[in-house]
């Protein structure tokens, strides 16, 4: 499928003066319908809403624990500071959604709809994005270490400084994908997965095993 280049993310556009401070407890009672919002710090879960609406939120400090929101609506929604571990949005839509120094670990996302989302400085080790279609998608300096991206469709999606190590992208084309500013490290594709994907020189030497090349210096004797 066809990947373009250019990210060109159009940020989350909560408007803060239509938000009505609220805690846990309400939206543990209102988590289908979940409108015109802000939390500071707190606990939330367990969870378990069927295709919530999530619309004009701010969550800061907030701990997830137990939350599974399959097939949820999230738009307009920004994150700071807050604990997703193993948060279970599977089939989710997320439209203009940023999450900024976010935890993730372990969350799931399979088959969702990324469009217009943000990640910066969020530590994404296995992400399960696996699945899912990702439109105008920014990672900025994230940690997603054995992050699973593997049957995904990708377009204007960007990885700006952001550390790739055993991060598993089978059947999903990185073509036009700009990687030159992230760590790679034993990543888990096909080499048709990464023709069309940008890198450095240094990193396309450690690139090279994946084409079956074995990379060595010469030996003092056959130096000789």
């Amino acid at each position: 499928m066809k990947n373009k280049n250019k990210s060109t993310v159009q940020p989350a556009a909560p408007r803060l003066e239509t938000m009505r401070p609220a805690d846990a407890d309400a939206l543990r009672q209102q988590a289908d319908d979940w409108t015109d919002r802000s939390m500071e710090r707190g606990l939330i879960g367990p969870l378990a809403p069927s295709r919530a609406v999530w619309h004009n939120c701010l969550f800061r400090g907030v701990v997830f624990a137990g939350c599974r929101l399959h097939g949820a609506q999230l738009s307009d929604i920004r994150f700071e500071g807050c604990d997703l571990s193993n948060l279970a949005l599977d089939g989710a839509a997320l439209n203009r959604v940023e999450f900024v120094g976010c935890k993730l670990l372990g969350a799931a996302l399979p088959d969702a709809t990324l469009n217009h989302v943000r990640l910066e400085r969020c530590s994404g080790r296995y992400l399960n994005l696996s699945g899912s279609r990702l439109r105008q998608v920014q990672f900025e300096e994230c940690d997603l270490t054995e992050a699973a991206f593997n049957d995904c469709s990708f377009d204007g999606v960007a990885f700006g400084g952001s550390t790739l190590r055993s991060t598993e992208f089978s059947h999903t084309s990185l073509r036009g994908v700009d990687l030159r500013q992230s760590q790679l490290s034993d990543l888990r594709l096909n080499i048709d997965d990464l023709r069309g994907a940008v890198v450095a020189p240094m990193q396309a030497l450690d690139l090279l095993p994946l084409l079956g090349v074995v990379v060595r210096t010469p030996t003092a004797e056959e130096s000789q």
